[in-house]
């Protein structure tokens, strides 16, 4: 609970300065977190879709800064409650994209090509065509040496491939899966790693509809990933699953 009021006071920190002073490339990304964690600690996913569509507006008053790429892979995780899902890889990862390879923040670029798996996946992409994607998308994060966002890339295409093939065991999969990424990446050693693969499996369950199994999931789990890392976006699946 601290670090979730900690993160919070840093974030409307941000946000006063930029009321205080002007606009900046870092505010949207405060807008963005500072409703992430209303969201969080209200239970409310309402706000996080009315932050969001504030940190956007922030990029278009800002339209060249460094951080709009990071600002529309995060914003598109927020909109997933409030948006067609069909338009979220168009309209924000394929926009961040661009946008971070024009200001040269290719790591934020890449992850914007990693959210577009999972919302083709969730509209209902065929396997086929996702699997293209894939093959395109990692060759372009190995060219610019972007190992951690190829791994993970190829980690997410790997579950999907094994949840839809044999569901009953994709617990056992997704934790030997995520377990062989995790050891060769930096977060290995983070305070991230214990909870990422849990939070992971939950989400994959709910891509392929399972949402009673990933309720319990995350009510077996508890508090343990928003608790602890309310900044991360995948943590929104908890408070999406629970209610």
């Amino acid at each position: 609970l601290k670090q979730i009021f900690l993160y919070a006071m840093a974030s409307a920190r941000c946000i006063e300065l930029v009321l205080k002073h002007g606009l900046c490339d870092y505010g949207g990304c405060a807008f963005f977190d500072f409703g992430n964690i209303i969201a969080v600690v209200s239970n409310d996913l309402k706000y996080l879709s009315q932050w969001s569509e504030m940190a956007v507006l922030i990029t278009k008053l800002v339209p060249s800064g460094y951080q709009e790429s990071r600002i529309m892979f995060s914003v598109a995780c927020g909109f997933m409650w409030s948006r067609p899902v069909h338009t979220l890889s168009k309209d924000y990862c394929k926009h961040g994209y661009q946008a971070g390879m024009k200001a040269g923040d290719t790591e934020s670029a890449m992850w914007c090509f990693m959210h577009s798996i999972y919302f083709e996946f969730m509209a209902g992409k065929p396997l086929r065509i996702l699997e293209e994607n894939c093959h395109y998308y990692i060759s372009h994060m190995k060219e610019l040496k972007r190992t951690e966002a190829a791994l993970l890339t190829g980690t997410l295409w790997r579950l999907i491939l094994d949840l839809n093939r044999s569901p009953e065991s994709s617990s056992y999969m997704t934790a030997t899966i995520v377990d062989q990424v995790l050891s060769t990446l930096d977060v290995q050693s983070s305070d991230l790693a214990p909870y990422f693969g849990r939070a992971m499996e939950n989400m994959l369950v709910a891509f392929r509809r399972d949402y009673v199994k990933g309720a319990e999931l995350s009510i077996q789990r508890g508090n343990e990933f928003l608790g602890n890392f309310p900044h991360q976006p995948i943590g929104i699946w908890d408070l999406y699953l629970r209610g």
